[in-house]
């Protein structure tokens, strides 16, 4: 009997690996990594350019003109690094202190060094214009405390240069930008287009029913509307505080009830009028929106707090928010730091359950297709003039097994290829992969081991279901209407993912973990936990004591109903089968009702 089963294991794995699909199959799967990958970069990248229009009705137009010298400040570091890589001739040269020799050992080090370096530049630069500081390397000490990075005295000392270098280059653009000279102002904007960095265009402002008609026309993206006033005036002391203030940009400007904090209703402040028009359909498109409002926050914050005198190092300390440093408990009690691979350590189940999905689902769907294919072509009667029916469905189940280990294995490969490839074509994907711990995860025992475990665990139970639809179904279609209970339990792992991943031992974790049909999956999200050996003893003999179940039904069934053609029996008649003792065969009446 073994050795008629492993006939029929070997010819089904045979017949499947042999097919053009299972190798285009295999061999998708790191074409799909690389597109899902690159693709939405790509995609970003290729996303045109938003040009916009400011109606800015401020004093002598103050606000652009701090707007302005805000956000065309372009990013140092992709632009020293297009500027050596560029043709100089013809453009605005860089003062003499932004090509000393600190940039040039900054910009020419290796990745890991310049990506560190730019890190470093990048924190002081939001740190100290979050504050509404300006670049003076003398105020930086103040904020050192403060920097979520950790530097040390050397590379503070010349993160602090480097801030004046940025200082210096914003007077430079400042000055070169504003030029009355039109070559002089055309030689910046070609800096800043060479180094790609322009997303945003924004385009000259003169009357609101112009922009209007431009914006219908589709050469404006769209336009904003800056008040006469955008700081307002401050609230008197002693008034009641509104807690709800109305968006700008939404409402019809007039203000809304609100409650202070007393509970009484008063009027919230006007929002000064400040608008976002759009066309409807690029309402969807809010970075434009976020990117000018996160900067005109901060230029209205920086008046606001010079207009009542208070010095910006207290107006700091108050909107300074807590942080906390996390820290995770160790062997011994012991407090350690938290690393970003620690945090995606706990992440990484999602991926594997992920995967374990559609493999359990693929092998098993598989299975139902050739099952129904071979009985509809009559090849089944074939094989079963010499083979039994049990031995015919353990042959099946054990050979797509094979094919799907098998193509769990070609996936690690393709996968441990990546992590040794990937760092000799992109430079930077070696710190990468380090800092989020990819190789750890893709060689952690307990992941690998669970996912071998928990594949075949789920794929012998959900292929024991289908194998059993597929022998009573006579065509696709009557099988597609049967099988959709089995894809709405599958359903249910999925959208469990994140809530168990986040709270692997909780409540909702345990519950699911004895439930059979979810437990592959929910103890595969909990290996990040991980759940204690009392619980994998338990789920695992659940789970194979369900499988073993879900085979015997599914064996009655497929006995019987593999040789049945005509009408698709009703769920009556099944049940009969299941009931019908070991060897008895029911027969059918003129009716298609089992006697």
């Amino acid at each position: 009997m073994a050795k008629k089963t492993y006939l029929i294991a070997r010819r089904e794995f045979i017949e499947n690996i042999r097919t053009k699909a299972f190798w285009i199959g295999i061999l998708m799967f790191p074409v799909i990594w690389v597109v899902a990958l690159t693709v939405p970069a790509l995609f970003k990248k290729a996303k045109s350019v938003r040009n916009y229009a400011v109606l800015d009705q401020s004093k002598d137009g103050w606000f652009m003109r701090a707007f302005e010298q805000r956000t065309r400040i372009p990013d140092l570091g992709r632009l020293f690094d297009r500027w050596q890589k560029a043709d100089h001739a013809g453009r605005a040269e860089l003062p003499q202190a932004l090509s000393e020799a600190r940039w040039q050992r900054v910009m020419s080090s290796d990745s890991d060094r310049r990506r560190q370096a730019l890190d470093q530049i990048r924190v002081l630069y939001e740190m100290l214009d979050t504050a509404g500081v300006e670049f003076n390397p003398e105020r930086l000490d103040g904020f050192r405390d403060q920097i979520p990075i950790p530097i040390a005295d050397e590379q503070f000392a010349a993160a602090k240069a480097v801030v004046q270098d940025l200082n210096d280059f914003k007077a430079w653009w400042q000055e070169r930008a504003e030029s009355k000279d039109k070559e002089v102002r055309q030689s910046v904007a070609d800096l800043v287009g060479d180094a790609g960095l322009g997303k945003y265009q924004r385009v000259e402002a003169s009357d609101e029913e112009w922009l209007k008609a431009d914006l219908a026309s589709g050469d404006l993206f769209a336009y904003f509307v800056v008040p006469s006033d955008p700081v307002g005036k401050a609230p008197e002391p002693d008034k009641p505080r509104p807690v709800k203030t109305p968006d700008p940009g939404k409402g019809d400007g007039k203000g809304e009830v609100g409650r202070d904090d007393g509970g009484k209703e008063v009027e919230a402040p006007d929002p000064n009028g400040f608008k976002y028009v759009t066309k409807k359909e690029n309402l969807a498109d809010r970075d434009l929106k976020d990117w000018f409002t996160r900067h005109g926050n901060r230029i209205v914050r920086k008046r606001r707090i010079e207009s009542i005198h208070l010095d910006s190092g207290r107006a700091s300390w108050i909107s300074q928010g807590i942080s906390f440093s996390e820290k995770r408990l160790g062997e011994g009690g012991k407090e350690e730091e938290v690393e970003r691979a620690d945090q995606v350590l706990q992440y990484a189940p999602i991926v594997f359950v992920y995967m374990l999905w559609i493999c359990v689902f693929t092998m098993a769907n598989i299975l139902l297709t050739n099952t129904i294919e071979e009985k509809s072509n009559k090849v089944i009667e074939v094989l079963l003039s010499s083979v039994s029916p049990l031995q015919l469905m353990r042959g099946k189940i054990l050979g797509l097994a094979a094919m799907g280990l098998t193509m769990v294995a070609c996936w690690a490969v393709f996968a441990w290829l990546g992590i040794k490839l990937v760092p000799m074509f992109i430079d930077g994907s070696a710190s990468v992969i380090a800092e989020f711990g990819i190789d750890k995860i893709l060689t952690n025992p307990r992941y690998l081991v669970s996912f071998l475990i928990y594949f075949l665990g789920g794929y012998l139970l959900y292929a024991s279901m289908l194998v059993g639809i597929g022998a009573v179904c006579n065509s696709l279609k009557e099988a597609q209407n049967l099988m959709q209970p089995v894809v709405l339990i599958l359903i249910i792992p999925l959208l469990a993912m994140f809530p168990i991943v986040q709270d692997p031992n909780g409540t909702l974790a345990k519950v699911l973990t004895y439930v059979p049909v979810f437990t592959p999956f929910v103890m595969m999200n909990r290996a990040a936990g991980p759940p204690t050996m009392l619980e994998y003893l338990i789920s695992t003999i659940l789970m194979i004591a369900t499988i073993w179940f879900a085979m015997w039904l599914a064996a009655k069934i497929f006995r019987i109903g593999i040789l049945m053609t005509g009408k698709r029996p009703k769920i009556r008649e099944i049940i009969g089968w299941m009931r019908a003792p070991v060897g008895s065969i029911p027969v059918r009446a003129a009716d298609g009702e089992t006697s």
